[in-house]
C-alpha cells in the first residue's frame, strides 16, 4: 500500500479551497478532513462513509470547500479521468457556494479555467 498523500490547493480568487486526499483509508480521509482542514463532514455522515468498490469521491465540506479523495495517484489513462471527474465536482461546488452556477454561454471559460488549475495541481502531486 503506498503512503497517502495529501495537498490543499486554493482556488484564488474563489474562496474556499480544494483538499485532495490520494490512497487515504476512509480512517485517514476523515482524519485528514477533521484535524488537518478542521472542518465537519458536512454532506456525507463518517460512519456511512464507505470508500469500497469506488475510486474516488468528492466530499462537500461545510466551510464551503471541497476534498477530493482518490482511491490511486491519477498516472494512468483510467485513474487520470477519474481525477477530472472528480475535479468537476469540486469546481461545481465551490462556484455554486459563490453563487456562480454554471452556465456554458455566460461563464464557462471560469468553470475551464478553474478545472484546468485544478487538474493539472492534482496532477503535480508526486
Amino acid at each position: 500500500k503506498m503512503k497517502p498523500k495529501y495537498k490543499l490547493i486554493p482556488l484564488q480568487p474563489f474562496p474556499g479551497s480544494v483538499g485532495v486526499a490520494i490512497g487515504a483509508s476512509k480512517e485517514e480521509l476523515i482524519t485528514y478532513i477533521e484535524r488537518k482542514l478542521e472542518c465537519p463532514l458536512l454532506d456525507i455522515d463518517k460512519e456511512e462513509l464507505d470508500l469500497s468498490g469506488i475510486e474516488g469521491l468528492t466530499i462537500q465540506l461545510g466551510n464551503g470547500g471541497t476534498v477530493i479523495w482518490l482511491k490511486h495517484m491519477p498516472r494512468g489513462a483510467i485513474a487520470t479521468s477519474i481525477a477530472c471527474h472528480e475535479a468537476f465536482h469540486a469546481i461545481s461546488h465551490i462556484l455554486d457556494v459563490t453563487g456562480v452556477v454554471y452556465d456554458k454561454d455566460k461563464n464557462g471559460e471560469v468553470f475551464a479555467y478553474a478545472l484546468s488549475y485544478l487538474v493539472s495541481q492534482i496532477l503535480e502531486l508526486k
